[in-house]
């Protein structure tokens, strides 16, 4: 969190995050826009992009990268993995606890203090699978 930083939520910062707490789908800006319209109708598509990078700059929202697909948002901060179809790019959450000694390991051999993680799982959904996509 950025503790010296005062965190200035406008009324369209605060509709965007709104959005993003309430999404289970890890929305794309296009989506979060679509949705913030729906209660915020004259807002721009700026400037709900530049909402997005203010509320991810100052740790309010995550922003989530799979490869060269659009970014995705997540309201979530507590550490929690995600996982990514590789055919129609559908995201989950999994609730699987990181072992402490994974985190260990991982500074034993950079030398880094790690404060959290982000971990990516890439995969083919059950809907995909079954050939219902």
């Amino acid at each position: 969190m950025a503790e010296d930083r005062e965190i200035r939520l406008t009324p369209q910062r605060e509709a965007v995050l709104t959005v993003i707490r309430g999404a289970r789908d890890h929305p794309t800006a296009a989506q979060i826009y679509n949705r913030v319209r729906e209660s915020n109708p004259g807002i721009a598509y700026a400037t709900v992009y530049n909402a997005l990078g203010y509320l991810v700059k100052h740790d309010l929202v995550r922003e989530l990268r799979f490869g060269d697909n659009a970014s995705r948002y997540d309201g979530r901060l507590d550490p929690h993995l995600h996982v990514s179809c590789s055919s129609c790019g559908r995201l989950a959450e999994a609730e699987i606890t990181m072992p402490p000694e994974v985190m260990h390991e991982a500074e034993t051999a950079t030398g880094y203090h790690l404060k959290g993680h982000v971990l990516q799982l890439f995969g083919i959904c059950p809907t995909c699978r079954n050939g219902r996509h």
